[in-house]
């Protein structure tokens, strides 16, 4: 056994679960305008694509 692997603590505080995401930004498959598109709700809570953050046009869904 590495020296890493028992230096790995199951009840380590980087390894429980808070409920919290740890990504900063949370990309969601979306459907908008008949086109699906990988999206961001952003601080102002509109709907951004994510690979050109133009803000997606008319109603979003959330894909499944």
């Amino acid at each position: 056994m590495s020296k890493l692997a028992k230096n790995m603590d199951a009840n380590a505080p980087a390894l429980v679960d808070t409920g919290k995401s740890p990504f900063v930004i949370e990309y969601l498959m979306v459907m908008s305008s008949g086109l699906r598109h990988m999206a961001y709700m952003d601080d102002a809570g509109k709907w951004r694509d994510a690979y050109n953050r133009r803000e997606l046009p008319g109603p979003v869904k959330i894909l499944g």
